[in-house]
């Protein structure tokens, strides 16, 4: 036991936000009941593209509603688009930079941004 009463951390799997080595964050798995709502989810698949396909093509429900039933079908027939990513293409030699080109490649790397 510790000072507070606790037996030691050695039986905990973690602490602080730590896992000790050899000890599953996890050690239950994951829950039985999840896998069974997934499964009663998946079964209602054709139900529910009904479902977003009427409300699609239902010229009294709001706007708002028909474009987030288009994009969801939209999303599960063709997937979310991809993001094109902007890479640094400089074939110059590092040296021969400017200030400014150095300042905006490092604040790229640092937060991300272009």
């Amino acid at each position: 036991m510790d000072q507070h009463g606790r037996r030691n951390a050695g039986h905990l799997t973690r602490r602080r936000g730590i896992n000790f080595c050899g000890r599953s964050g996890n050690p239950g798995g994951r829950p039985k009941a999840l896998a069974d709502v997934q499964a009663y989810a998946r079964q209602q698949t054709n139900r529910a593209i009904d479902v977003l396909a009427a409300i699609m093509i239902d010229e009294k429900a709001s706007p708002a509603a028909r474009i987030a039933a288009a994009n969801a079908l939209l999303d599960r027939g063709y997937g979310k688009p991809t993001f094109i990513v902007d890479t640094f293409d400089d074939t110059r030699d590092v040296r021969e930079w400017t200030t400014a080109e150095l300042d905006a490649f490092f604040l790229t790397r640092r937060f991300g941004q272009r």
